[in-house]
């Protein structure tokens, strides 16, 4: 079948309209398109948020369980000097205790300022900072058994949060009026918890 001129006049028009309306479908189709896939962006979003959210919820609930199983660990720590400010104060007072307790020679100290520090034994304290504050012991002994005396002492003290680095014994080449035999030169390590609060207090 062959189409004349009047006959591409009369279709001229309908062509147009076909044309015209694939267009708009085409349109409507990408729009369509496009709103499905900021829909489906924003479901997305949304499961993520309510994951998030029951996560937090099911975590804020074993952190409760946390909280209320150690508590009474933690506060024991607390009172024992272990968790917060160092006291410098107790800790003298301690040896002085010791050294009259069981006639001790007088005991020289140094206590180096608290600084940051970490243990083998304590990979991780979560938020909480590992401190030491480092004593330089110096004191006479009439024979060994009295660093024996000393330790056994502050282990058994409530504030007991210390650990002996290193001790050197010299024997002395004269007598000594007071009957020393023995110096001893050691360092002690006092050791505290800081909190995430209580930071400035270290820095």
């Amino acid at each position: 079948m062959t189409l004349n001129s009047n006959d591409w006049k009369k279709l001229q028009t309908p062509i147009m309209l076909l044309v015209l309306m694939l267009c708009v479908a085409s349109v409507l189709i990408n729009r369509a398109m496009h709103f499905e896939e900021t829909q489906q962006s924003l479901l997305n979003a949304q499961n993520k948020q309510l994951s998030i959210t029951q996560q937090k919820y099911r975590s804020s609930g074993s952190e409760k369980q946390d909280i209320i199983t150690f508590l009474p660990q933690y506060k024991a720590l607390i009172a024992k000097g272990f968790i917060g400010e160092e006291r410098r104060q107790v800790w003298i007072q301690s040896l002085h205790h010791i050294q009259q307790q069981f006639t001790l020679f007088p005991i020289k100290y140094q206590l180096n300022p608290l600084e940051q520090t970490s243990l083998a034994f304590f990979p991780s304290l979560g938020n909480f900072t590992l401190n030491k504050s480092s004593m330089k012991l110096n004191f006479d002994l009439l024979h060994e058994g009295d660093i024996l005396k000393l330790t056994e002492a502050l282990a058994s003290q409530q504030y007991a949060n210390w650990l002996l680095r290193e001790c050197d014994l010299n024997r002395m080449l004269q007598p000594q009026e007071n009957g020393a035999n023995l110096t001893a030169n050691c360092t002690v390590d006092w050791f505290t918890l800081t909190e995430p609060s209580d930071r400035r207090t270290t820095q």
